[in-house]
């Protein structure tokens, strides 16, 4: 799934693919966490439904993911 913004085109990776595609095994629940306390990315709703599926920015998820393995060697 393709979008267009500002000229890029950027993916949406949905919630049930963080594990298959960045090793991601978070809950919906503690996702909600993360990205209220600002350290995960906020999904982005595609349709106006209050039960549609999280769907992630791929890039904001990857550098998100990138930070935490270069976090990991700064212990």
């Amino acid at each position: 799934m393709n979008h267009l913004v500002k000229g890029n085109a950027r993916r949406l990776v949905p919630f049930t693919d963080l594990e298959s595609r960045f090793g991601l095994t978070y809950s919906k629940r503690h996702l909600r966490r993360l990205w209220t306390a600002g350290k995960f990315p906020k999904p982005v709703k595609v349709t106006g439904s209050p039960n549609c599926q999280l769907n992630f920015p791929e890039d904001e998820v990857a550098a998100r993911v990138d930070a935490i393995i270069a976090a990991r060697g700064q212990d």
